[in-house]
């Protein structure tokens, strides 16, 4: 009975051996490209209304990739799209406002994006990405810090996956979406939130 119960957990110790170890190789092989998962992934904002209170929203629509490298923070970077079409503040009326030439511009501009330039690392969980944000057709520089909050590998795809968080302010006059500012109705600035969970691309 002994020789069986041996046999038998040596038999269900193999898959998460050989999933461990296909990690430790995945990360001892360099940068690692990810696909940025739309379904787990989010942006949001707020902005000030009538200096009382927060507006906030969301879109709906994020893609990109990611390559990351845990020895090598230099190999790190990042590229991603917004679709500005996608913004869903739960009014219909706002968001068609929103779509139009005082703020988003779709007709003109239809993606917002970001590309990284340089990764450094914090810390053990912290990284400093320095880009470009291009809004309304303007580029301007970005840096955040993005925290990792975790890495494992999908039990379903046995993909390896990532996610990662970040907030930060943008100045909307420097994008010239000053629309509300003067008269006090809306604020100059935007906080922004990035969540990602991204998958191993094959």
């Amino acid at each position: 009975m002994k020789t069986f119960l041996a046999i038998a957990s040596a038999a269900l110790a193999l898959p998460l051996v050989a999933v461990a170890a296909s990690q430790d190789g995945a990360k001892a092989a360099g940068p690692t490209t990810f696909e940025i998962d739309p379904v787990h992934s989010s942006v949001t904002f707020r902005l000030r209304h009538m200096g009382v209170a927060y507006a906030t929203g969301r879109f709906n629509a994020l893609a990109g990739e990611l390559s990351y490298d845990a020895a090598d923070a230099s190999k790190c970077s990042v590229t991603a799209t917004v679709d500005p079409t996608s913004v869903d503040t739960n009014n219909d009326d706002r968001d068609a406002h929103l779509r139009a030439a005082d703020f988003f511009d779709v007709e003109k501009h239809a993606a917002m994006t970001f590309a990284s330039k340089r990764v450094e690392r914090v810390d053990d969980d912290t990284f400093r990405m320095t880009g470009t944000l291009t809004y309304r057709g303007v580029e301007q520089p970005l840096t955040a810090e993005f925290d990792m909050i975790g890495e494992t590998v999908n039990p379903r795809s046995q993909r390896r996956t990532v996610g990662f968080t970040t907030t930060f302010q943008v100045d909307r006059a420097a994008f010239g979406d000053t629309y509300g500012v003067a008269q006090g109705s809306l604020g100059g600035t935007v906080e922004v939130r990035v969540d990602i969970e991204a998958t191993e691309k094959r």
